[in-house]
């Protein structure tokens, strides 16, 4: 427990980078398992990809701000930043 709390407190470009991949990835397939069990049970409209793209996107906003505001680690809190804005262009552009 205490190699995992250290690993989450620190502060640094690559952490927040691998922290701003890692976490929508993991966001998008929850998004995508639980809407194909609520499709088991409740007639839900299946939407592309596309827009659970950017939905999994908002995971890094609550990331951002527990190390930005929470616990003001900025060099982390920037990572991720520099990895959603990449992550939203090249939705917009390529999506």
């Amino acid at each position: 427990m205490d190699f995992l709390k250290r690993a989450i407190n620190k502060d640094s470009y690559a952490f927040g980078t691998l922290a701003g991949l890692v976490l929508p990835v993991l966001f998008l397939f929850l998004i995508i398992f639980l809407m194909r069990v609520l499709a088991l049970f409740f007639p839900v409209p299946v939407y592309h990809y596309e827009k659970y793209y950017l939905l999994s996107l908002s995971a890094n906003l609550l990331l951002m701000r527990y190390y930005l505001v929470g616990i003001k680690y900025v060099k982390t809190g920037k990572g991720i930043l520099a990895v959603t804005f990449v992550l939203m262009l090249l939705i917009f552009v390529f999506g």
